[in-house]
């Protein structure tokens, strides 16, 4: 025995009455952090763990038991640095204990393979699982044991880019009930996002909605960060702006400070970005980036996915140099984790390469995606979609470096690899490829060919998205704009007006693609000299980008210069003088904008 102050304990029977009081004490901490009650937990920690190293011996199987569970905490907290270091000590001390509880035994197994994740090491992940899941048979059945088991395999395959296969996971461990274990339900919702499969997720969420009312709360909170990433990949920011404010209130409440988690900093930020807020988004990810140093910088690939999104959010303020700079960082801190081949050092390598055709070094940046493709077809082949993301990079390089010729001949090659794969990712990824593709042959003055490369990513966006998708009307537009261009208007103006009635009946009447129809047709009428009609659409377009809290510039230059040309020809000088200069503004702001670096939602 020590000559601590357990030595209260004087006899072997007066010793074992006090196990009891470290395991209530456990099981208070962990009650608090599961219901969400984080700053209680955090205090209850700190005080356990004191009181810990007071009173028993470093290897003992309660103090042992101790540093799990405040190891739990601090990473729940994000207290990375000390929670790393209690996980790994724990570890060690529990394979030379015997006498350790199997319960603990396991959880150390899975506190392992969640530090695993938060590396960016899926492989030790997996061989810590499968510690955790030999311990599990040889003890008692644990079902939370077992259901966090689950959601670190889902985890584990979402992290190797294999979201299809962690909803697979998941649906099979759910049973068919997302609410018989909410938060299984959630990260089988969470994963259906990932893979694309968004009708699934939000029925998923649909069937949470009740079951998740008396859920714990930051167990809420994160079916908030999931349901905001639904609503972002259906262009639904300001709910997803909404949904993330729910989420960050809950932890302010369940912190008992204002120190958010730096992952939903980092995507609140996303949404802010990607409805204007270019300064309020960077202000974020700085202060995501510190908070995650200041913790440890255990989670690097968040210090990554952090650095890479502030370079996007730099890159389209036009602060080229400065995202550069961040864009470097994001791709050292991917080989470190990855390695040179790995796709994800691929993603910020395209990242870098933008920046720098953003600054007009179209030959640095076209050869380092060229040497990226490289890379990625000796380690995943020249099939795997990584490697067509390069490729499509270096596609859409060569056109914005001005090279129409080599652009249209890239992504002839890469739309014979991509074959006909099924996969919502893969259908995306293709109609992406043919507006592309498309836009480089208008430039061409192959308006024909454009117009075919339009149909059939229409095609294809009808069969993955739906006829009232925005991602669908977003090509309806792109095809009537074309057919307007080759004198089919009215053929055009059909399209155009059975787009905006799908988009009111599925909600979608505020999004900005119903601006862009009406522009569209007010431009069809205008060629047809049907001068009021004409009017009548363009200044509905003008209301609705006006009002927007993101207003795209190239789209607001154009709709001025419509209204303009009416007003010419009707006379009204002095207002097309009026709209012809806001025009040039935000025609001189469109032409500034650079290449486009997709932000990271984690």
């Amino acid at each position: 025995m020590s000559g601590k102050p357990i030595a209260l304990c004087v006899t072997l029977l007066l010793a074992s009455a006090c196990t009891p009081i470290w395991q209530e004490r456990i099981q208070r901490l962990d009650s608090a952090r599961m219901s969400g009650e984080l700053a209680s937990a955090r205090q209850q920690a700190d005080s356990l763990l004191a009181d810990a190293k007071k009173e028993l011996e470093p290897g003992e199987p309660w103090m042992l038991a101790a540093m799990v569970a405040v190891a739990e905490t601090d990473l729940l907290a994000e207290n990375d640095a000390r929670g790393e270091n209690l996980a790994a000590k724990a570890q060690s001390g529990l394979k030379a204990n015997e006498d350790a509880e199997p319960v603990f035994r396991a959880r150390a197994a899975l506190l392992a393979a969640e530090v695993a994740l938060l590396k960016g090491q899926p492989a030790a992940a997996e061989s810590a699982l499968a510690k955790a899941r030999t311990v599990m048979l040889g003890g008692e059945r644990d079902a939370a044991l077992e259901l966090r088991a689950k959601r670190i395999e889902g985890q584990i395959a979402i992290d190797r880019g294999e979201p299809g296969r962690a909803a697979e996971i998941l649906t099979a461990a759910a049973g068919g009930d997302v609410c018989a274990t909410p938060a299984l339900g959630v990260a089988l919702a969470d994963a259906q996002v990932e893979a694309g499969e968004l009708s699934k997720a939000a029925e998923s969420f649909k069937r949470l909605d009740d079951c998740l009312k008396s859920a714990p709360s930051l167990l809420r909170a994160e079916a908030l960060v999931a349901r905001a990433e639904l609503a972002r990949q259906r262009d639904e920011l300001t709910r997803a702006g909404e949904l993330l404010g729910e989420a960050r209130d809950i932890w302010d409440k369940a912190l008992g400070e204002q120190r958010l988690p730096s992952a939903l900093m980092s995507n609140l930020a996303v949404v802010q970005a990607e409805q204007g807020e270019k300064d309020a988004a960077a202000g974020l990810l700085r202060k995501a980036i510190q908070q995650n140093r200041a913790g440890g910088a255990l989670r690097l690939r968040s210090l990554s996915d952090a650095f890479l999104n502030l370079g996007g959010v730099l890159l389209r303020s036009g602060a080229f140099e400065e995202a550069e700079t961040a864009f470097q960082e994001a791709l050292s801190s991917r080989q470190a984790l990855f390695g040179e081949q790995h796709p994800e050092s691929a993603r910020a390598r395209a990242a870098l390469a933008a920046a720098l055709l953003s600054q007009g070094k179209g030959t640095e940046a076209c050869e380092i995606l060229q040497a990226s493709i490289g890379l990625l077809e000796a380690s995943v082949g020249p099939n795997d979609s990584h490697t067509m993301d390069a490729r499509a990079s270096l596609a859409a390089a060569h056109a914005k470096a001005g090279d129409l010729k080599r652009a249209s001949l890239d992504y002839q090659e890469l739309l014979s690899t991509m074959g006909s794969a099924l996969d919502a990712k893969s259908r995306e990824r293709r109609v992406d490829v043919l507006l592309a593709f498309g836009d480089v042959l208008e430039r061409l003055g192959r308006e024909s060919d454009a117009s075919r490369r339009y149909a059939e990513a229409l095609a294809v966006a009808r069969d993955a998205f739906g006829e009232d998708d925005p991602k669908t009307v977003k090509v309806i537009i792109r095809t009537a704009r074309v057919e307007q261009g080759i004198g089919e208007g009215d053929r055009a103006k059909a399209r155009l007006v059975g787009a905006i009635k799908a988009l009111r009946a599925a909600g979608h009447g505020d999004h900005l693609a119903v601006a862009e129809c009406m522009l569209l047709l007010g431009r069809i009428d205008t060629q047809k000299r049907r001068y009021e009609d004409a009017l009548k659409y363009l200044t509905d377009a003008r209301k609705r980008l006006e009002s927007a809290r993101r207003k795209p510039a190239r789209t607001m230059a154009d709709t001025y210069e419509a209204i303009a040309s009416v007003y010419r020809i009707q006379g009204r000088d002095d207002e097309a003088g009026d709209l012809e200069k806001k025009a040039r503004a935000y025609r001189a702001a469109a032409n500034r904008i650079p290449a486009r670096v997709e932000l990271v939602y984690h």
